[in-house]
């Protein structure tokens, strides 16, 4: 039998990741799905967003 190594992905909640930005940058779309086209995203500007959560 080999011994494998398990290795666990520390994943933080998306609220706490959010914190790290002022609320003008982040978007929370109203759906599990977000289209977006090189037109539509923001130029040179940090934008944030946050589709529904699916299960």
């Amino acid at each position: 039998m080999s011994s494998a190594a398990v290795h666990v992905l520390k994943i933080e909640p998306v609220d706490r990741f959010l914190d790290r930005f002022p609320p003008e940058f982040v978007t929370r779309v109203g759906g599990a799905e977000l289209e977006s086209t090189p037109g539509w995203l923001p130029g040179d500007a940090l934008h944030v967003y946050v589709p529904e959560q699916s299960r």
